[in-house]
């Protein structure tokens, strides 16, 4: 249920070297998610991540380079030390200026209700605001030098899978959320909060059984043309697509054993065809499920 990733890939989403590591290496040869763009006009801005809004909490970190984030509608530039938060909800995309340096930040991802019963319960219940979107926390804040370290931690022990560790960073992170990122006075949420929640939740509790876009938009009572139009421009993806991520990010969760087939993995998630889990499988975790579970089924 946690996500930590840097700006840079390997075979799990990240590198094992770090950008500092690069320092003299010219922009087109730098490992980037995407390809570099051929548009090399440093005052032009490039569209880095598409617009998209989720139940989770996403924060990123920027250690080196500038971005920029669009967040429900406005704009918001991040330099180095700065930290960024999207709200559960929150509508964002990213870019940045094409000017020849690193641009690194660390990006952690997760659903705060899934930490909530661990804290007290004046905490828990702020916590449960702030997913609800009766609270949020400040989008923007210049961190403290002690933050960079825990980010970095917390990125290492999510790639060598050090689960005691990373759990101790999100709940560092928590307290230092809580203690210093609440937004006194609230600003812009989703005006599509209320949908995206809605179907969000749906999905998250109901993601098991055979869920179409006509069957999602005839019992919420909306027109199926409508529902897709407004879908797509919510989420940043169709309504399938969205269903299968979170279907794998289910599965993902899940570990097989005590007799759990990985057939009954893909059953439990909604596949009934095992073949086609294993495809979309394959395309949003770049390995098959069996390599996947030998690998972190652990």
């Amino acid at each position: 249920p946690i996500c930590v990733y840097d700006s840079w890939r390997d075979e799990k989403g990240h590198l094992d070297n770090h950008p500092r590591e690069y320092a003299g290496v010219p922009e087109n040869e730098l490992p980037y998610r995407g390809k570099i763009p051929e548009d090399t006009d440093p005052d032009k801005l490039l569209l880095g991540v598409g617009e998209h809004t989720h139940r989770e909490l996403e924060i990123s970190y920027v250690v080196s380079g500038m971005n920029i984030y669009q967040i429900n509608d406005k704009m918001y530039q991040a330099h180095p030390g700065d930290m960024c938060i999207k709200n559960p909800f929150d509508r964002h995309k990213g870019f940045f200026y094409n000017r020849g340096y690193p641009y690194f930040s660390y990006i952690i991802i997760f659903n705060p209700t899934d930490f909530a019963p661990m804290l007290p319960s004046k905490e828990a219940k702020l916590l449960q605001k702030i997913c609800s979107g009766k609270v949020r926390f400040r989008t923007m804040s210049r961190c403290s030098e002690r933050l960079e370290p825990l980010f970095e931690r917390m990125f290492e022990s999510y790639k060598t899978d050090n689960a005691p560790r990373l759990l101790s960073g999100v709940y560092e992170l928590i307290a230092e959320l809580l203690e210093n990122c609440v937004d006194d006075s609230p600003g812009e949420t989703n005006p599509d909060f209320e949908f995206v929640k809605r179907i969000s939740d749906l999905i998250d509790e109901r993601f098991g059984e055979s869920l179409t876009t006509a069957s999602v938009s005839d019992e919420l009572s909306y027109n199926k043309s409508y529902f897709c139009r407004r879908f797509r421009g919510s989420f940043g993806m169709s309504f399938s697509e969205y269903l299968n991520r979170c279907r794998i990010q289910k599965a993902t969760q899940m570990r097989p054993e005590n007799g759990l087939r990985l057939s009954d993995i893909a059953a439990k998630c909604g596949f009934d065809d095992y073949a086609y889990f294993a495809r979309v499988f394959s395309k949003y975790c770049g390995m098959s499920p069996g390599s996947y579970y030998r690998a972190y089924g652990k």
